[in-house]
């Protein structure tokens, strides 16, 4: 789950397998709202991926907020609502 609150309007966070390349994902203004950001299909080649999240601390800039950051492989975690 993220939020973006006081005005921040992106939150950055990179996904990387191991031999990789990174992958930039970016999320807009949330509008003060949790959001849950799900991603499927992420190639793992060699069964390690890092995740680098962008925390930004200027406070005229705004705030991210991240709850309950969990990465699985897809078919240990149900995604169904």
């Amino acid at each position: 789950m993220v939020k973006t609150v006081d005005g921040a309007d992106m939150s950055h966070f990179w996904l990387q397998a191991e031999g990789c390349p990174a992958i930039l994902y970016r999320l807009g203004d949330t509008g003060g709202e949790w959001w849950r950001l799900t991603l499927r299909n992420v190639e793992v080649p060699k069964d390690r991926l890092s995740l680098f999240l962008t925390i930004n601390t200027a406070p005229d800039q705004g705030a991210v907020r991240y709850d309950d950051l969990i990465v699985v492989p897809e078919e240990e975690y149900s995604l169904s609502p």
